[in-house]
């Protein structure tokens, strides 16, 4: 009896709810950015266990920037994936990774926030609310 309620509860979990999509909390992120530079913000590796790059990943604009601009751009940078995440042998080279540059013009001070959506190779998204100080 155990062994069938045991099947029926895995039946369950891996067969209808890894198929539900959930409700994405928007998580915030601050930044401080140099006036008249252009600085990178963020970036987003998606990689498989044996270190292959599984694709670039799609990132949309939600809410723009009041201040300054932002630019997606394709580059390389470095995972830092915890110590017993199969990845973390990843952390000694650079992978390919989509980067997230904010710039803004010479003399602009102030605060700026603005909204992206990574949806990540396999589809899954992610939204990010950036509050950005401008010196």
């Amino acid at each position: 009896m155990k062994r069938v309620i045991a099947f029926l509860l895995a039946t369950f979990y891996f067969g209808v709810s890894s198929h539900i999509a959930y409700a994405q909390f928007l998580t915030d992120q601050e930044r401080v950015v140099t006036s008249g530079q252009s600085q990178k913000i963020a970036w987003r590796i998606y990689l498989d266990p044996a270190c292959h790059s599984m694709g670039a990943g799609s990132l949309g604009l939600i809410d723009p920037p009041r201040l300054g601009s932002v630019t997606v751009r394709q580059g390389r940078e470095y995972p830092s994936f915890g110590f017993y995440n199969p990845r973390s042998l990843c952390n000694t080279r650079k992978v390919p990774a989509t980067q997230l540059i904010y710039s803004t013009a010479p003399g602009t001070v102030g605060e700026d926030s603005f909204t992206v959506e990574y949806i990540g190779p396999l589809g899954n998204p992610l939204r990010q609310r950036y509050h950005v100080v401008v010196r």
